[in-house]
């Protein structure tokens, strides 16, 4: 029997939103199931413990209470990866300005130092205040003032790669580098939680960057490590 068209409609109607229901369910579900694996976690676990655990970071000058170690993730970046991930020379560091060194220390830790000029109002993404006529070249104004930041990363077979640059390097290196108070860097630099300023972690505590502060030495706070 011939169904005539105003009766073959409703049919196509409701097959279509059928297709459409059943492709928004299965784009839900692919996007809970990629949100499921990017999760961070939020505590490294002891090789020799079967549960996750905080890090105390911190420096406490008035005891000496004995240094607590990261345990090594499982994907640990070297110096050159961690370079190549962040765009090599065209990316955030730029040149490097000599070869890896080792630093003469028990761990056995390296460092390479880099070195880029960047344009425009540089301070949300580095700690680093602009040169004085520092902006964003334009027909109207082609010429700009560069600001040069020297960034550094290092590594340690327990804390991995990671950046550290402009001011918190400065402050940091003033006080011991890896072999003072603060110990390694532990995470690359990153916004404040505030973001208004720029952080960096370290094994025993963080130092913290205002464009009207500078940087300071926060000496006390509880890190939930994750990754490299």
């Amino acid at each position: 029997m011939l169904v005539s068209p105003e009766r073959r409609i409703p049919h196509v109607k409701r097959a279509n939103l059928l297709a459409a229901a059943m492709t928004a369910v299965l784009q839900i579900v692919f996007v809970a199931q990629v949100l499921a694996k990017s999760s961070p976690e939020v505590a490294t676990v002891n090789p020799q413990e079967n549960n996750p655990r905080l890090i105390q970071v911190g420096v406490n000058a008035a005891n000496d209470a004995p240094r607590e170690h990261l345990a090594a993730p499982a994907a640990c970046d070297s110096i050159e990866q961690k370079y190549v991930n962040l765009g090599g020379e065209a990316g955030l560091l730029g040149q490097p300005l000599g070869h890896q060194i080792p630093i003469d220390d028990q761990v056995g830790g390296a460092y390479r130092d880099f070195r880029v000029s960047m344009f425009g109002m540089i301070s949300t993404v580095v700690s680093r205040r602009e040169s004085p006529r520092a902006q964003l070249p334009t027909c109207s104004h082609p010429r700009s003032d560069a600001t040069v930041v020297d960034s550094s990363i290092y590594w340690s077979p327990v804390t991995c790669a990671h950046v550290v640059q402009g001011e918190i390097r400065d402050l940091w290196l003033r006080n011991g580098g890896p072999k003072g108070k603060l110990g390694y860097p532990v995470s690359d630099e990153t916004s404040t939680p505030d973001h208004r300023g720029r952080m960096s972690v370290f094994e025993h505590g963080e130092i913290w960057w205002y464009p009207d502060k500078g940087a300071s030495v926060r000496e006390r706070t509880t890190l939930k490590v994750s990754g490299p």
